[in-house]
């Protein structure tokens, strides 16, 4: 519940004059979920191939399946994300070989490798990232796409540690699952301030300024207690602590 609570804090109310660092991150694994009955989704095909295809099932009457229904989908590991960043943008980047007319796609937190059961759970019961949990669709032209992913997805995805991605678009159209242009996630972050032990006025440096400081705190008989005054961790800030900041400078 912390780590929940100071993420939504950090996303919400990161002042948007700060630096931000870019972290992309490459899907680990990859798949289509695929129909071997044409148009119902039951296996798992093409892992981590180098185009991984969307497309709907065609059967013919009396001639059988002409093409069978797959979808492409995607594991994206987020461990190193520990909550400690706050995050200002989290995107779904890739490329498509070809123009997507409607494309929907479903997402999902759940931890583990590529099976059927994940890929079955982003189907049938992912959060979508439009609609009511219903199929709902955005234009891609092709090329480069670029999807912002909303709040509500990512710090779950971000406490489980893993985030999972399937899309979908029913006509027939490969993503490029290869190099830089592979799916990806860009993750613009404001990196997380660590305190300097001794740096007491906050200026990045310790120096005689800081050492001021702590005898002004000594002076006022520690009316105010500042933990990285504490030099030498006793709880108390005294001349022990001009001892030890006088040794750092």
């Amino acid at each position: 519940m912390t780590k929940l609570l100071s993420l939504i804090i950090a996303i919400i109310f990161t002042p948007t004059y700060l630096c931000s660092d870019t972290l992309t991150i490459y899907a680990n694994q990859s798949a289509q979920y695929s129909a071997n009955d044409c148009c119902t989704l039951n296996t798992i095909t093409n892992q981590n191939g180098d185009e991984l295809i969307s497309k709907d099932c065609f059967d013919t009457v009396g001639y059988g399946c002409a093409q069978s229904k797959s979808a492409p989908f995607w594991i994206f590991d987020l461990s190193e994300l520990e909550g400690n960043q706050n995050i200002q943008s989290f995107q779904f980047k890739g490329n498509a070989l070809g123009t997507w007319w409607n494309v929907y796609f479903s997402m999902s937190f759940s931890v583990g490798p590529i099976s059927t059961t994940l890929a079955s759970e982003l189907w049938n019961g992912g959060d979508w990232s439009f609609g009511d949990g219903q199929y709902s669709g955005f234009f891609w032209q092709g090329g480069d796409f670029s999807q912002n992913l909303s709040l509500d997805i990512i710090l779950p995805a971000i406490i489980s540690g893993q985030l999972n991605i399937l899309a979908y678009e029913s006509s027939y159209t490969s993503i490029d699952n290869l190099g830089d242009d592979a799916p990806r996630l860009l993750i613009e972050y404001e990196p997380a301030i660590v305190p300097i032990l001794g740096d007491i006025n906050s200026d990045n440096i310790v120096n005689v300024l800081d050492m001021i400081e702590i005898v002004n705190l000594i002076l006022n008989n520690n009316e105010v207690y500042i933990e990285i005054a504490d030099m030498n961790f006793d709880s108390q800030i005294n001349i022990f602590d001009i001892i030890h900041i006088t040794e750092l400078i």
